[in-house]
C-alpha cells in the first residue's frame, strides 16, 4: 500500500533543483523534485553535491520510503564514480548504502526505514541532462504476513483475528500470513 497525498507537489522548493547552502532539503510528503535545471533545456552543472533528507512523519510505524526516477541520464562510468545518485538508509552519506545511480540506470530506490538520504553528485567532467524522481511512502506488510515471517501466536481464550490493515485500509497484494492458535 502506499501512501501518497492527494495532489503531488512539484519541486516544493521552486528553483528547478538548484543546489544550494539549505542542504539537505528535507522532504516529509511525496514529491516530485530534480536534479538542477532539469526539464530547462540544460545540462545539470558540474561539481554538484545535492541532497535530499525524506522522513516519513505519520502513523504507520512499518513504512518504507520508494524513490522512482520518471527520467534519468547522468554520466555514465565504471562503478558510477563520476555523476550519480546514491541512497543511505539514514540521515547521513555515513549510514548504510542503499544503491548508486548513473547513466541510464533508473531502477527505483527503497528503504526499509522510515528515513533515507538521497544525494546526487556530479564532478567537473561531462554534465547531461539529470533526472527526475517522486518518492512514496510504502507500509510494509507486518511480519507475520511475509516468507519466512514467524506466525502470530495467539493463546489468549477469545479473540480476534484479521487481515492486516482492517477497518482502516485495503491490505496489500501477495501476502501469506500465518497466525498460530494455542
Amino acid at each position: 500500500i502506499a501512501l501518497t497525498n492527494a495532489a503531488v507537489l512539484i519541486n516544493p522548493f521552486g528553483d528547478e533543483g538548484e543546489c544550494g547552502e539549505d542542504q539537505p532539503r528535507y522532504l516529509n510528503e511525496s514529491v516530485i523534485f530534480s536534479s538542477p535545471n532539469f526539464g530547462a533545456g540544460q545540462s545539470y552543472p558540474p561539481n554538484q553535491d545535492c541532497t535530499w533528507l525524506i522522513d516519513y512523519t505519520g502513523d504507520n510505524e512499518e513504512t518504507s520510503i520508494k524513490v522512482t526516477f520518471q527520467d534519468f541520464t547522468l554520466e555514465d562510468c565504471t562503478d558510477c564514480n563520476c555523476d550519480y545518485v546514491a541512497a543511505y538508509e539514514g540521515s547521513t552519506i555515513e549510514d548504510p548504502l542503499l544503491g548508486r545511480r548513473c547513466g541510464t540506470d533508473a531502477a527505483d530506490l527503497q528503504s526499509d526505514e522510515q528515513l533515507m538520504l538521497l544525494r546526487f553528485v556530479s564532478d567537473d567532467s561531462t554534465e547531461f541532462a539529470g533526472f527526475r524522481a517522486s518518492n512514496v511512502f510504502d507500509i510494509l506488510p507486518p511480519a507475520y504476513c511475509v516468507a519466512g515471517g514467524e506466525p502470530i501466536l495467539i493463546t489468549d481464550p477469545e479473540g480476534l483475528v484479521s487481515s492486516p490493515g482492517f477497518g482502516e485500509t485495503f491490505y496489500p497484494d501477495n501476502l501469506s500470513c500465518q497466525w498460530q492458535i494455542s
